[in-house]
């Protein structure tokens, strides 16, 4: 790459140095001694400053203390002092400093650029005389425009300034060994009727002697022939005279026992018959001929423009930007004609669009003023069209941004070549995190090709006045007709029991465990005009009367914690949601329900699959990505329903352990995350994976660091969604602002423990090494490790007292010499455990960490 530079550089000048003045050093300025900032390490010797709008140079760089450096500065010749204690140091660009001559045509233009691969130019009045040169730009037929040296010149040079550049030696061709012998080839096409002789124009192969170029006018009767199976346009070369080298024939006699014998030997070292190694075929059409098919690849779509071409003259687009391209979709103009001014470079100075000024352009060509689009868009095709009800297109994010600034999307489709509004909703955030977008089509797209491929194309893009450079989002992958789903089965109108007017009444569901609020518990009961209407003016499906196959009114009741703190007259009851057990009032607190046959069913209600034994794993979380799942009852129009993301968010029935725990939390948040505390204790309630949670108030946000337990701490993807859906529906509705609310995983910090210990008897070495890594383990433990057994807390630095307290009593442990502690960091070094850790970080054993070195406490006789 050449930039033309106007200014004056040193001599014989080896590098090209920039200055960045937006990042100038605060140095301080006594005298012509400057002191370095302390941050500068990159100002040594010999070096040019800028300061003060003004070029110095560093010499005689001490080192007055300890990180304390000072240089002296020497303006350039007929420069000022330096004024100012700010410096910029220079950055190397890579490049060279070099001289340049500019062409004047047409007196010095006249020839190949070629020539400057084989000759030097000759500059017979400066020094020196013979110069190098290389060809930066072309003009009209491979002449040099300007040209590039390889040295500068001693003295400075007065333009204009003559050079010669001798031509007088051609360029080099190599022949064949063999140049005694003189073939002569008679080049032939077939016309249907025989071969016929072929005007050949130029022949600079020598008859397949050298390479070379073959010219000739194509002849009008030229026809296609069957030749070696194969049916094309044949032209052949045949050997009529003279020939690439002969036969060399040696005889050679021998006698033996009086009797001669004479062998013959043939060799073809001398024959050099023709070897095409590559062979290109390249046409020129010099009379006007109207093209059957017009067709222009551009940004990696083919554009059919042969309508544009059914007249003389006529102009088509190519090289057409991809930026262009999308905004001509963008700009809804119609197609215009071509500017007045001629489009290529053909040196007519506007003639060929004088002589033309009706020239037609192909059907998508837009006006030359459309504004190319340089902002950032996501654009989706799709097989088919989608039209009609809202689409939906889930969006798996990789990684969550900060996009906030870029909510909502603007979503648009191509219609009719052009790309218009749509009703849509964006639940991505910007496309910040994972979530859907949901469309509604007025207008049914229509196919295009665009990239190569024809479909039918949506496009996401931030608002108007948004910094779309910022716009970052990373993707996974895009999947239509998506949506949220959960892994529970809904079951419908079963039959609890019957009541006989007996206080305290307990039932009991068929499939628990039931899902938290989802059961939906009436009772029939014999009401009056008035009560009916009472009960339904509150609420208007408070009573059903006459439901199909079951007669009757069906009242609503309310799910309570105790039937015993309600009143008399409460249609209440409570729900053990782990057995499925349902327990009514004695009619002093909480209602009898009235004496009748069948009389209380659970209309609807939602379970989940239940941990296996022993087990606190929730089933439903581990349906991992691309799974494919079956439907319980087929839905019109869909064949396949698959999992698009690792499922996440499941927590099974507490058991009594963890409902003594936060049994005293419950009580003081009652399911509402007002504060920080609040917000750790309803994380680490969510679900049994999670060991640890800590909330932390920074400004304008909350941070939530959720420390997930087993061997990796690091929530996933889907983890932490699950987790922030959650949360939100109890926190304030200020925690539900893009990036109010962000939660994370640990930072790990990797440790690696050394140790030397000292053995009761070598015989107990293995007990003793086994026993040590186990405690190690259990002490760095996220859920159960720690001195309170409660986990290695967060943002905690162990100690070499930690470690040694942890195996004080291990057995077999005569004493414990030594303990060192070092982290292992992302390169995979080693560096001294820090003193602190942050308060988002986590100390975890690296793997294979533990070094022990062992010393015997026996005394041997």
């Amino acid at each position: 790459t050449f930039y033309s530079l106007n200014g004056s550089f040193p001599a014989n000048a080896a590098r090209l140095d920039a200055y960045h003045l937006a990042s100038a050093f605060a140095g301080t300025l006594t005298g012509t001694t400057l002191q370095l900032a302390a941050a500068d390490d990159v100002t040594a010797d010999d070096m040019w400053l800028y300061i003060g709008g003004n070029f110095f140079k560093t010499s005689a760089l001490t080192e007055t203390a300890p990180g304390v450096r000072q240089v002296t500065l020497t303006p350039v010749a007929g420069g000022s002092a330096p004024t100012a204690g700010n410096y910029v140091v220079p950055v190397p660009t890579g490049g060279r400093v070099a001289p340049f001559i500019r062409m004047s045509p047409p007196v010095s233009g006249v020839w190949d650029a070629a020539l400057l691969a084989r000759h030097p130019l000759l500059f017979p009045a400066l020094t020196p005389r013979e110069v190098r040169g290389k060809a930066f730009t072309l003009g009209v037929g491979n002449r040099p425009g300007l040209v590039v040296l390889d040295e500068d010149f001693v003295s400075p040079v007065v333009n204009p300034v003559d050079f010669i550049m001798d031509d007088a030696v051609g360029e080099w061709t190599r022949l064949l060994g063999d140049t005694s012998v003189n073939p002569e080839l008679s080049w032939e096409y077939w016309n249907g009727r025989g071969w016929w002789k072929l005007p050949v124009t130029a022949d600079e192969t020598r008859h397949l002697k050298q390479k070379g170029a073959l010219r000739f006018d194509v002849p009008p009767d030229l026809t296609s022939s069957d030749w070696a199976g194969k049916t094309n346009f044949w032209i052949r070369a045949r050997l009529i005279g003279g020939d690439y080298g002969q036969e060399k024939v040696t005889v050679r006699s021998k006698t033996v026992g009086g009797v001669t014998e004479q062998t013959v030997e043939r060799s073809s070292a001398n024959i050099h018959a023709p070897s095409v190694l590559r062979l290109t075929i390249s046409y020129g059409v010099c009379t006007r001929t109207l093209p059957t098919f017009v067709l222009a690849q551009d940004s990696g779509s083919l554009r059919d423009q042969s309508a544009a071409n059914l007249t003389a003259e006529a102009m088509v687009e190519a090289f057409v930007p991809l930026a262009v391209a999308l905004g001509r979709l963008t700009a809804g103009l119609a197609p215009s004609r071509v500017s007045a001014e001629c489009p290529c470079e053909c040196g007519c100075g506007g003639a060929h669009s004088a002589a033309a000024p009706s020239r037609p352009v192909s059907a998508d060509a837009g006006s030359a003023s459309v504004a190319p689009v340089t902002e950032r868009a996501l654009l989706i095709g799709l097989d088919a069209a989608p039209s009609g009800a809202p689409v939906n297109v889930f969006l798996l994010v990789e990684q969550e941004r900060d996009h906030g600034a870029f909510a909502p999307l603007v979503v648009e489709a191509l219609v009719a070549d052009r790309f218009v509004p749509l009703v849509a909703q964006d639940t991505t955030r910007g496309l910040g995190e994972s979530g859907i977008v949901s469309m509604a089509f007025t207008l049914e797209p229509t196919r295009r090709e665009l990239f190569g491929r024809s479909l039918t194309w949506l496009r996401l893009a931030p608002p108007a006045g948004a910094n779309g450079g910022d716009w970052q989002p990373s993707l996974r992958g895009a999947y239509l007709n998506g949506v949220w789903a959960s892994a529970t089965e809904t079951l419908t109108r079963e039959l609890l029991g019957s009541s006989e007017g007996a206080p305290d009444l307990t039932l009991t569901l068929a499939r628990p465990p039931v899902l938290h609020d989802t059961l939906e518990l009436r009772v029939r009961e014999p009401l009056g005009d008035e009560e009916r209407a009472l009960l339904r003016r509150s609420d208007a499906r408070k009573v059903l009367s006459d439901v199909e196959g079951l007669p009757g009114d069906w009242v609503l009741w309310t799910r309570v914690t105790d039937p015993g703190d309600e009143p008399a007259n409460a249609r209440v009851y409570a729900l053990d949601e782990a057995t499925g057990v349902v327990r009514f009032g004695n009619g002093l607190h909480g209602m009898i329900p009235p004496i009748g046959v069948d009389a209380i069913i659970a209309f609807s209600y939602k379970r989940t699959e239940p941990p296996q034994p022993g087990s606190d794993s929730v089933p439903g979380n581990f349906v991992a990505p691309r799974s494919q799942l079956n439907l319980v009852s087929p839905v019109e129009s869909v064949e396949t329903v698959i999992s698009i993301d690792q499922s996440a968010g499941g927590a099974p029935p507490e058991p009594e352990d963890r409902v003594l725990r936060f049994g005293f939390a419950r009580g003081r948040h009652r399911g509402r995350a007002v504060t920080l505390r609040d917000i750790e204790d309803l994380a680490l309630q969510s679900s049994p994976d999670i060991a640890q949670a800590h909330a932390f108030a920074r400004r304008g946000y909350v941070r939530l660091v959720v420390v997930m337990r087993g061997r990796n701490p690091i929530p996933s993807a889907a983890q932490l969604r699950e987790l922030r859906r959650l949360l939100l529906e109890s926190a304030p509705t200020s925690l539900a602002a893009h990036g109010a609310l962000r939660i994370t995983g640990p930072a790990l910090r990797k440790l690696r423990v050394e140790l030397r210990l000292r053995v009761d008897a070598l015989d107990h070495a293995g007990a003793l090494l086994d026993g040590v890594k186990q405690r190690l383990g259990a002490l760095f433990d996220a859920e159960t490790g720690g001195v309170a057994h409660d986990g290695w807390p967060l943002g905690v630095a162990p100690t070499e007292s930690d470690v040694a307290l942890a195996l004080i009593d291990t057995p077999h442990l005569e004493s414990i010499v030594d303990v060192r502690l070092h982290e292992r960091t992302d390169d995979d070094a080693s560096d001294a455990w820090p003193v602190t850790l942050a308060s988002h970080e986590l100390a975890v054993l690296d793997a294979d960490p533990i070094q022990i070195q062992l010393e015997t406490a026996e005394v041997v006789p």
